[in-house]
């Protein structure tokens, strides 16, 4: 190797996040930024509209496109969830994208997902079946994985620490690490340890990328938080500087990106903190251990955990860990926490609040978000107390956060809202409305359309379309929502008449079918075509699909 490939510069991309992604893919686009790569988190993307998926594959085409999961369960002992895994495996065929990655924890048990990052039980029994999942998850997204270490805030009694446990699952399953060196920073903060010692523990020669972000210190909980939230401190630089020295000279560098979630600056300052970070990255480590935090921002560590045998099956403390994150109750929370730590540590009180203050926080902004008028007239303490009655009733949860709203819906209206069916129709609409907003314009893909409507064939509508229903004893009729060809969100109220018809017109049965279900008098055929007339002025009614005889032939081959 000569000296100028020793020296290469490390590549510091940036976590791509929806906010700002067709921004940034403008300024890559006209040349005005230039990037060694890019991180996209699939799920963030697999609902997004026309605009922010073209951002995404314009990305795609000026640069390397990496990908970084959240919800596949690799620590879990639930099965693997291969529908999800499929919707991942299209989104990065789509871009071209190589290697997937994901991290390696718990994100669910009993069914559910809980949209947040757990520690595992951690024996030699959980490496053994982590790398089997791991393999088996590389086989349905048809490439190939690393898997990232996490932070945790609390790690329960077993035959390895963290450090141990990633080094022992990454070599059983033959896989890419994800290097996540502020997790071993705040890790080292709140467990106890040297970061740059649990560096050197891990096989440094499997690292495929890595991640530096800033966290935040919590002091009421007395505990550094990962919350992507700040730039790159210190501690994290020195520490990947620390890595470079030791993998210079054994082959390329892989890349560093830079992950802010919270509190994200304009995206001139995200890039200014990568071009900083690179440069930081050639530095000679600091001599010593981590450089300690401020006295009044830094907890004491706690002492090392005991590594006693813990009766319970792997399952019972899983079992234990997701009733201690649900159970609205705190007291009954911290028994049900004891029983999957095995004992109880120093803080445990603290450390399981951040859990569950994380897990709340994540779901009632996604409910928020999505549902801004039952927010509003419903009330946030109210929406609040529905949601931790919906987490103590242990309803599964989706993958996908975006998808959790229908599914909390689809229980308060039978659990909480049976009284108050107005806001049962608010938050269908609300729905609705996030719906109309990122869908795709304009017909699906693969329809080859006519604008003419044709007896025979079902019609074809934009597929922002949203219907919907009247909702019984709310005083709210039926609606229609979809985005206009300006982007704005419209509203059409429909009779229960329209309503039959569009439910079934939208389902595919054909436009003559349909008009049986409207009626066969000469008033009920003029009512009809002024229906569909109005549809179509306002860019919902599109026109027939075109039959397969009616398609142009394939071209002759010479």
């Amino acid at each position: 190797m000569t000296s100028d490939t020793a020296r290469a510069p490390v590549a510091v991309g940036l976590g791509v996040r929806w906010a700002f992604t067709v921004e940034l893919a403008d300024e890559v686009e006209r040349g005005a930024v230039h990037l060694p790569c890019v991180e996209i988190v699939p799920e963030n993307f697999l609902w997004r509209g026309d605009e922010v998926r073209e951002a995404a594959r314009t990305l795609a085409r000026h640069t390397r496109v990496l990908s970084h999961g959240l919800a596949a369960n690799l620590a879990g002992e639930d099965p693997l969830d291969v529908a999800y895994l499929r919707r991942i495996r299209d989104f990065l065929d789509a871009l071209g994208v190589e290697r997937h990655t994901d991290h390696l924890c718990v994100t669910g048990h009993g069914g559910g997902c809980l949209h947040e990052l757990l520690p595992p039980v951690p024996t030699r029994d959980a490496v053994r079946r982590c790398a089997g999942r791991i393999r088996a998850a590389e086989d349905v997204l048809g490439r190939p994985m690393a898997v990232e270490n996490v932070t945790t805030y609390l790690w329960p009694e077993g035959d390895l620490d963290p450090v141990d446990f990633v080094a022992e699952v990454v070599e059983a399953a033959d896989c890419g690490l994800l290097l996540d060196l502020n997790n071993l920073v705040v890790n080292a903060r709140n467990l106890g340890g040297d970061p740059r010692a649990a560096l050197e523990r891990l096989p440094l020669d499997r690292v495929v990328h890595l991640h530096v972000a800033g966290g935040t210190y919590w002091p009421a909980e007395a505990v550094w938080v990962d919350t992507h939230g700040a730039g790159v401190p210190r501690p994290v630089r020195d520490l990947l500087a620390a890595f470079v020295a030791a993998r210079r000279g054994r082959g390329p560098l892989p890349p560093v990106v830079y992950e802010r979630d919270a509190n994200v600056p304009h995206l001139d300052e995200l890039l200014a903190e990568c071009e900083a970070v690179a440069a930081c990255a050639m530095e000679a480590p600091a001599p010593g251990e981590d450089r300690p935090a401020p006295e009044e921002a830094r907890p004491p560590p706690p002492p090392a955990p005991r590594r006693a045998p813990v009766p319970e099956t792997s399952t019972r403390r899983l079992d234990a860990l997701v009733r201690a994150l649900r159970d609205p109750d705190a007291e009954t929370a911290t028994r049900h926490a004891a029983t999957f730590l095995g004992g109880r540590p120093p803080q445990m009180e603290a450390r399981l609040s951040v859990y569950r203050t994380l897990i709340r926080r994540t779901l009632s902004g996604i409910l928020e978000g999505l549902m801004p008028s039952v927010a509003r007239t419903h009330g946030r303490r109210r929406l609040s107390d529905d949601l931790e009655a919906f987490l103590a009733s242990g309803t599964p949860l989706p993958p996908i956060l975006r998808e959790v709203p229908a599914t909390f819906v689809a229980w308060a209206a039978r659990h909480r809202w049976h009284d108050t069916p107005q806001v049962t129709a608010e938050a269908i609409a609300d729905l609705a409305v996030a719906d109309a907003r990122v869908a795709p314009r304009g017909p699906a893909d693969d329809v080859a359309l006519d604008p003419a409507l044709v007896p025979d064939r079902p019609m074809v509508f934009c597929r922002s379309l949203q219907l919907v229903p009247a909702v019984p004893g709310a005083g709210a009729p039926a609606l229609a929502i979809h985005r206009d060809a300006a982007g704005t969100i419209r509203r059409l109220e429909l009779s229960d008449r329209a309503y039959d018809l569009l439910e079934h017109a939208v389902a595919g049965v054909p436009l003559a079918r349909v008009a049986d279900r409207w009626g066969r008098t000469p008033d009920d055929f003029a009512a009809l075509e002024a229906f569909l007339t109005a549809l179509a002025e306002r860019g919902i009614l599109l026109g027939t699909r075109r039959s397969a005889a009616a398609q142009d032939p394939p071209p002759e081959r010479p």
